[in-house]
């Protein structure tokens, strides 16, 4: 029996490790970035959060996400050339390859603090810094490292040679400080103990400028902080600048030309070498911008939060955000192996006409946070969410059109076993029924006053309620009424979902997961090794299921939840939905837009894995004037040939203007509109969007016509 038994837990292992998750949106990926850095004008490195690596060969317009195995925090990377180079990160780690990223190393750092920045002037000399004081020094290519007491335990934010023995750290407490000995003794040339020096970096031996935050006078919220010296560093003169928050890199293209990056999406340039400096507004930009590479004269690159890459092609005069959708995502579905669509705050509705591959925003003109979306069939569709907001679709999602329910609470789930029944669940126990498609709606009475989260009908007859504080409430009767079959748990459960009238699941607060087989009359807690809240759960079979969680938790069992096996979904985000369509194609949507696909391989254990190359967009737009009065050009840029359409939609997502639709080549194009809809008719002052797709990917924007 104990072979057997090892035998079932080794083939479950075998099954679970096959599968595979990537990111679908944002694009290439969605974790955090905190470092970039471009050794060439093609090729170019990128790190963040969950051990996250992504690489670009031809100067930042497509990336591969590297399989580095490496699931811990990186901070920084620096590369010498395209395949030698180095990252920094959490608990001391530094990892180096010399194969492009193909394969890293561990180096033995000596430490187990927060490492902050890497520096290598050569490949043998390297510097890292970090938090309590810590500063490392390699002379053999990251083999060994010493560890230099420099007088200090602060932190050590950022680390920067000009050559062999002339470098400069920058600290949490204020200070720069300078070494002419290769790190082996510093001393400051900058203290002013209330500001925090976040980056430094020098355009020659003489000329440098450090970036950072210190505290506005009279103020609560802090102010940027730029640096100058003329003189190696001996002396530095601020710049006053009276631009808001944290400054976090800086990067000069030449003597003249630089940029600065930092918190709520911040990008300042200057053309004077530092002198003045102005802010470039960047459209739907992250809140975080961490770090900048510039590539060349001409381009540069900028990341942060959620994925976020942003780039210039022209100097610096046009920035284009080339992430996703980052609304928190509450909830997901797909109606065939092609369309899909995903929910979220901000009135987000997120579509995939090809399988998840790519997304694109639907643009409307109602309010609201949407929680939930539900179609009984391909053409009938129905949304959910706070405030009362319902809207319906009755052409697959191409246009979508506001319900009342007369009822104004906020509604978090629903079902519709078809599409003239469903039911919505919400706040204060509110439960809504229609039986004509939404034109009517009655309010059942729930028997509780707590918050209601899920909702889920196997069939027509049989419905399942889960809630706050262990609610539980049941209909046989398609939720003409209901019974509060509560009181096995007080635990807060998020969501439900039942395979029959008698077999379901419901899971919540810090990892709990039930199961029934008599209906919801008596359950049964299953172990997993899950301590975080569970969002959602969704069984394909009697057999099959997966749950969804904070911090990325997935879990997956193929034996009705006797076992629960934890799964890598390749992202450290909360994940608020979990949906299959078949068992080779499943979706889970959270915070962040964060989509991630599963694609079920047969490959054997133990083989490398084969590396997924992501295409930022194949497209990339901006009109110009904008706001405009008469006519406006759209500057689109694209990475491939490709047969496009440029459309134009009101507030109402009503298409009103075909601009254009042809085959266009690779590279930049100029599209004239004259602000006119079809038929020449003139279009009335106000917001409208535009829409360039190709046959895989799309991009949009925001124009404003005025008089």
């Amino acid at each position: 029996m104990r072979k057997l038994a090892f035998l079932i837990t080794f083939i479950l292992s075998v099954s679970v490790s096959a599968q595979q998750w990537y990111w679908s949106n944002p694009y290439p990926q969605g974790e955090n970035l905190w470092g970039v850095h471009f050794p060439d004008s093609l090729c170019g490195y990128a790190v963040g959060s969950y051990g996250t690596i992504i690489k670009s060969t031809d100067g930042g317009i497509h990336w591969t996400q590297l399989q580095s195995g490496i699931t811990e925090y990186l901070n920084s990377v620096f590369f010498l050339d395209c395949e030698y180079g180095f990252t920094v990160g959490t608990n001391g780690l530094i990892y180096k390859t010399t194969d492009g990223g193909v394969s890293w190393v561990s180096c033995n750092s000596g430490v187990a603090t927060f490492l902050m920045s890497v520096f290598f002037y050569d490949q043998n000399t390297g510097f890292v810094s970090g938090t309590e004081g810590v500063f490392l020094r390699t002379l053999d290519g990251g083999d060994t490292w010493q560890k230099i007491e420099i007088g200090t335990t602060s932190r050590l934010n950022t680390v920067f040679f000009i050559n062999e023995l002339t470098g400069f750290l920058g600290t949490g407490d204020g200070r720069i400080l300078r070494s002419l000995d290769g790190g082996l003794t510093w001393e400051p040339r900058v203290v002013a103990p209330q500001n925090k020096i976040n980056d430094i970096y020098f355009v020659d031996s003489d000329l440098g400028f450090a970036v950072g935050v210190q505290p506005r006078p009279g103020s609560s919220i802090e102010r940027h902080l730029i640096y100058r010296t003329e003189d190696g560093g001996y002396t530095w003169v601020e710049i006053l600048y009276d631009g808001y928050y944290a400054l976090n890199s800086v990067r000069f293209a030449d003597h003249n030309k630089g940029y600065a990056v930092g918190l709520y999406g911040r990008l300042i340039q200057s053309n004077d070498g530092g002198f003045n400096w102005e802010m470039e507004y960047l459209e739907n930009s992250a809140s975080l911008l961490s770090c900048l590479s510039i590539i060349n004269q001409q381009t540069s690159v900028v990341v942060g939060d959620a994925g976020a890459i942003i780039r210039s092609s022209d100097v610096g005069d046009n920035w284009h955000s080339v992430h996703g959708n980052i609304a928190v995502l509450f909830d997901i579905k797909f109606l065939d192996q092609s369309k899909g669509f995903a929910v979220g705050t901000g009135k987000t509705i997120l579509r995939s006409l090809d399988g998840g591959i790519s997304w694109e925003t639907l643009f409307h003109d109602f309010t609201g946070d949407y929680k939930a979306i539900s179609f009984p069939d391909h053409e009938i569709g129905y949304i959910a969410g706070r405030w009362g907001a319902v809207l319906k679709t009755t052409n697959g999602g191409d246009e979508w059109f506001s319900l009342s329910t007369g009822i104004n609470k906020d509604y978090l789930s629903m079902h519709f076993t078809s599409p003239m029944h469903g039911c919505m669940v919400g706040i204060d126990g509110t439960i809504v029924t229609t039986q004509n498609g939404g034109l009517d709606w009655s309010l059942i009475p729930s028997g509780t006053t707590n918050d209601l989260f899920a909702i889920h009908f196997p069939d027509q007859q049989h419905g399942f309620v889960v809630g706050y504080s262990g609610t539980f409430l049941k209909t046989t009767d398609g939720g003409m009424s209901f019974e509060n079959l509560s009181g096995f748990t007080q635990a807060h459960l998020y969501s439900v979902c039942f395979v029959d009238s008698n077999t379901g699941y419901a899971v919540g607060w810090n990892g709990i997961i039930l199961k029934t087989t008599d209906g919801g009359n008596n359950w049964e807690i299953q172990e997993s090794e899950a301590d975080r809240h569970l969002k959602s759960v969704f069984f394909l079979n009697a057999d099959t299921g997966y749950i969804v969680g904070y911090h990325g938790l997935m879990l997956y069992t193929d034996n009705g939840g006797s076992d629960w096996i934890t799964l890598n979904s390749n992202t450290s985000r909360d994940l608020h939905s979990v949906f299959f369509l078949d068992p080779d194609l499943g979706f889970a949507a959270g915070i962040f837009g964060t989509i991630i696909r599963n694609f079920e391989t047969s490959a054997p254990i133990g083989v490398e894995s084969i590396q997924k190359e992501y295409q930022i967009r194949n497209i990339k737009c901006h009109a110009y004037p904008n706001p405009f009065s008469s006519n406006t050009s759209f500057h689109i840029e694209l990475a491939n040939p490709a047969e496009i359409a440029l459309e134009i939609f009101d507030l109402y997502g009503k298409r009103v203007a075909n601009v254009f639709s042809g085959t266009l080549t690779e590279g930049e194009h100029k599209i004239m509109w004259d602000g006119k809809g079809a038929g020449s008719r003139n279009l009335p002052m106000g917001v409208y969007f535009y829409r360039v797709r190709d046959q895989l990917s799309s991009v949009s924007g925001k124009i404003i016509l005025v008089n």
